[in-house]
């Protein structure tokens, strides 16, 4: 009696995983609040977040691309992606992903956005949309290889919301020297700012740009790192990179 007990719990729990997950195929809408995990299980698959509704998940990934390439995820104003832990979207292992947003995208932890041995993949951020997480808002890095062209296009705001110093990490973009192609574009409009004191460029910038072999940032926004003027606010490393501050742009803190 106690082993089937056990059985029938483990059942229980089992089934409990299943229901807050969907695996997801072609065109999908959430147009209501969920707090089920929605995970691309094709090629070609795309969800659309509208209607004001919230798609939060108490954990990692509550969109989970699940590396399958040529996705899409478009959130309209006032729609949210939100996680308690980290991965608001895992796009990691995939290439050809688009994300739209123009509502919010958030992780209470760290990344919003994962970009994880990420190929041909492209981030937009709309006027008023928001892209924030604690530390290390949107990544671009890889595990082998290098990830390439990366495209992030901002009209809004990303954030990186921890107060840091030290060794600790945090910036609001982030794409390291295993990285080729990427282009980081922060538009009239802007505002990409994170908040720490680290004496170092890599941990502490709000942008952080290095490549393999060439990597563009644009600025004509804003790009701020609130823990002062003294502190980092653009770090560039690695080969071919290039930085155009425009005349309407705005860099607070050192480069």
């Amino acid at each position: 009696m106690k082993f089937l007990r056990i059985f029938f719990i483990l059942i229980y729990f089992l089934s409990l995983k299943q229901v807050n997950a969907a695996n997801i195929t072609g065109s999908n809408t959430i147009n209501s609040d969920s707090s089920t995990q929605q995970v691309y299980n094709a090629d070609d698959t795309s969800l659309t977040i509208t209607d004001s509704s919230t798609l939060s998940r108490s954990g990692a990934a509550p969109v989970n691309i699940n590396g399958k390439d040529n996705g899409t995820l478009t959130i309209n104003s006032g729609s949210t992606v939100t996680s308690t832990a980290s991965n608001a979207v895992q796009g990691k292992d995939q290439s050809g992903l688009t994300i739209t947003n123009s509502g919010t995208i958030n992780a209470d932890g760290s990344k919003a956005i994962n970009l994880l041995n990420a190929q041909t993949s492209t981030v937009t951020n709309k006027s008023g949309g928001v892209i924030k997480s604690n530390t290390n808002t949107i990544t671009v890095t890889e595990n082998s290889g290098v990830a390439n062209n990366v495209t992030i296009n901002n009209s809004g705001q990303i954030s990186a919301g921890a107060a840091s110093s030290g060794a600790t990490s945090n910036n609001a973009i982030r794409s390291e020297d295993d990285t080729d192609n990427v282009t980081v574009v922060n538009n009239v409009g802007g505002h990409i700012h994170n908040n720490n004191t680290s004496s170092t460029a890599l941990n502490a910038s709000t942008v952080f740009i290095a490549a393999n072999s060439s990597a563009t940032l644009t600025n004509s926004g804003t790009i701020e790192n609130k823990g002062g003027v003294e502190n980092y606010a653009i770090g560039l490393a690695g080969n071919g990179v290039t930085m155009t501050l425009k005349d309407d742009g705005k860099v607070i803190g050192k480069i």
